[in-house]
């Protein structure tokens, strides 16, 4: 590399990508290493992994077979390869995860895509771009953007996709951005603006790695969409992830059919059919637990202590409960349904639960609060009415604890 040679001209030769996004493979000249703690990292004098940036994460794959595990961009410019453990070697040749560098391609190919249908339909900018291991988005420069209007611009991209137009990216002149329209002129390559351009369509700033033509693409699909900080985030995925996500929801569809004999346009009429079926089931449940408990509390309240606490005459019910059977909370609100009572109701064991109810002048939690105090156990809380709690006691050690407080 000439020492006379231009800004341009250095990065082009440092950073493989920018020239052959396809190149998977290279061999460098190891600049600088540095070891700080367990990190270990290197600068190569020419590197074809891309760094994290402009909303794309980096890439990975092997240094002489070490695992590359973090590509960063240092103040100074230089691209940081952290690895697995450090390397000792001078001559090194590179191998990138093409999997993972064509996934971020084509998604980070079909965002411009994306997003430029959405500005050439419906003048919505993009503010923020990000690319992650599970979801991609957008943010829209708008609160709220219709269905109607995302399928439209979705159309819209998937015509460009389809029409399989070219895509190059170049570092102009300043003389050749004189009267370019750019849709965007935010992302730098260091110093140097490269361009980024869709045949006939796009035309942006960006330093990311991007495929040459937007067949490669295949597909582009809106997942979802929803609201934040006044913009609106689209969920989207495109390329080889869309195929993943298309064959999985596959599987989903015909699972569904197979195990419930019924046509795919079936499926969603008979899903709200179940659900409204289950929340017709769940009210006829909680009204059956209600009169349940309520009968159980009669029960519990016809073998009640009378005692006096306080100014006033209570029923008080002391209850180890079946966990199997019985209901602590819809019980202790059937209890304290009725006017002076005091309610402890507790389930032995490991992870057992104590629930304490009061419809006289005792506070429920301060006295949940005692409970714990001289069993040496337990937390929870409450208010003045109803108290629970957990405390891991055996059935002896309950009752001689109801024994010692209400002897």
């Amino acid at each position: 590399m000439s020492s006379h040679s231009t800004p341009t001209e250095a990065l082009l030769y440092s950073r493989l990508y920018l020239n052959d996004p396809y190149q998977r493979s290279f061999s460098s000249r190891v600049k600088e290493r540095i070891s700080e703690n367990v990190f270990h990292h290197v600068v190569l004098e020419q590197s074809a992994f891309y760094p994290t940036g402009g909303g794309q994460p980096f890439d990975t794959g092997t240094i002489n077979g070490v695992k590359v595990v973090e590509v960063t961009v240092r103040d100074d410019g230089a691209v940081l390869h952290r690895l697995e453990h450090e390397l000792s070697d001078e001559v090194v040749q590179g191998e990138i995860d093409w999997e993972r560098r064509h996934d971020h391609m084509c998604l980070h190919t079909g965002q411009h895509v994306l997003s430029q249908a959405f500005r050439a339909k419906f003048g919505i900018g993009t503010v923020s771009f990000h690319l992650g291991e599970d979801t991609v988005t957008i943010d829209l420069d708008r609160k709220g953007v219709s269905q109607s209007e995302i399928l439209e611009a979705e159309r819209e991209a998937n015509r460009i996709v389809r029409e399989c137009r070219t895509v190059k990216a170049w570092f102009p002149t300043s003389e050749e951005m004189d009267g370019l329209a750019i849709r965007k002129l935010s992302e730098k390559a260091g110093e140097a603006v490269r361009l980024v351009e869709i045949a006939d369509f796009d035309r942006c700033g960006c330093g990311g790695t991007h495929v040459t033509n937007t067949g490669e693409i295949q597909i582009i699909k809106v997942l979802g969409t929803e609201v934040k900080n006044g913009l609106t985030r689209i969920h989207f995925t495109a390329g080889p992830r869309a195929i993943k996500d298309y064959a999985k929801k596959h599987e989903i569809v015909s699972t569904l059919t197979s195990n419930f004999s019924l046509t795919q346009d079936e499926i969603v009429p008979s899903v709200q059919k179940y659900q409204d079926t289950i929340k017709r089931g769940q009210k006829e449940f909680e009204q059956a637990k209600r009169i349940i408990a309520e009968y159980r509390a009669k029960e519990l309240l016809g073998r009640a202590t009378l005692t006096n606490i306080g100014s006033s005459e209570v029923q008080l019910v002391k209850e180890i409960l079946d966990a199997s059977t019985d209901d602590p909370r819809a019980l202790i609100h059937s209890l304290v349904g009725h006017p002076n009572v005091l309610a402890i109701l507790i389930t032995p064991g490991d992870t057992g639960t104590i629930v304490v109810g009061s419809s006289c002048e005792v506070k429920a939690k301060l006295l949940l609060q005692e409970l714990f105090s001289e069993s040496g156990a337990g937390r929870g809380g409450g208010n003045d009415k109803v108290a629970q709690g957990s405390m891991a006691l055996r059935e002896g050690e309950v009752k001689k604890l109801l024994e010692k407080k209400f002897s």
